[in-house]
């Protein structure tokens, strides 16, 4: 995800597209109001791992059955929030190109921004009719296009412009007895638990260090290895696993330190937080 972005090329066609809603669109929880196209096991597509880049470093989703007019366009989603009701900008693909699955257009892009729940804007307007997605200009192609659509992407620009994004200071740290304070509510472009960094990289290193450069899989049966399976490209490579939920901890935020966090693989990090659980690690694979 890229925050704090500007939209250069806004010279591109604008689609509006209405998934389900979620917080991440990561794979890892339950999409509320999805549609049945994306129930299929083509996870490489789905609204639900809309905004979780795949090994190559792209964003992909489902915009819609059919083909569409022009090949690179600014694709705006959206999703109704069930609680309030209302129609919500959830995030935004960047000059993205079009693919085809099947009869489905796909959405493809290497630059997505996601809004994070909390200060998603309400959508004024979306026009009735039937089918996911909505022209709000067309630059290559004939066919209706909804102004008011426009003016909405035109706000939404304006709105993340405002987001400065500030760089951290270098910080010398030390692995041993390394301590980290995680999960404060802070209040920046939105409210959301910080996730410390730091940490992560330090327990990395520290199973590198224990493993004699070895950094594998530690759910029990599991013991995938990056490095072994895709050579120097997954060196140094794994996901770190809370083993103390982020979403557990008080508005305030918990200390935390290397021993609450495992190296897992990606399949079982989804696996673990599958549905919006946090099962654990001795659990997850079947002995």
């Amino acid at each position: 995800m890229v925050h704090g972005m500007r939209l250069k090329q806004v010279e591109l066609s604008i689609l509006f597209v209405y998934i389900g809603w979620a917080e991440r669109y990561d794979g890892t929880e339950p999409i509320e109001g999805d549609f049945s196209y994306f129930k299929r096991p083509s996870a490489v597509i789905s609204e639900a791992s809309a905004f979780h880049p795949d090994k190559d470093g792209l964003y992909r989703c489902g915009i819609g059955r059919g083909e569409l007019g022009g090949k690179r366009l600014n694709v705006v989603f959206v999703a109704r929030n069930r609680k309030s009701n209302q129609l919500k900008i959830v995030g935004i693909y960047v000059d993205a190109r079009v693919e085809m699955d099947d009869d489905w257009a796909v959405a493809v892009c290497n630059k997505a921004i996601l809004i994070p729940s909390q200060r998603r804007t309400t959508l004024g307007h979306w026009p009735s009719g039937q089918g996911l997605r909505r022209w709000a200009w067309r630059r290559d192609t004939k066919g209706k296009e909804y102004p008011l659509l426009r003016k909405e992407f035109n706000q939404l620009l304006t709105n993340l412009s405002r987001l400065q994004v500030r760089k951290k200071k270098d910080i010398i740290e030390t692995d041993s007895d390394f301590d980290g304070f995680e999960g404060v509510l802070k209040r920046r472009f939105v409210v959301h638990r910080s996730r410390e960094h730091r940490l992560r990289r330090a327990k990395i290193r520290q199973v590198l260090s224990l493993n004699k450069g070895k950094l594998k899989c530690e759910v029990p049966r599991c013991g995938f290895d990056f490095s072994k399976r895709y050579g120097e490209l997954g060196m140094g490579y794994a996901h770190v696993h809370h083993l103390k939920p982020l979403g557990s901890m008080p508005d305030k935020g918990s200390s935390s330190n290397l021993a609450d966090l495992a190296v897992v693989c990606a399949n079982c990090h989804a696996m673990i937080h599958k549905s919006g659980e946090s099962r654990p690690l001795e659990t997850l694979i079947p002995s």
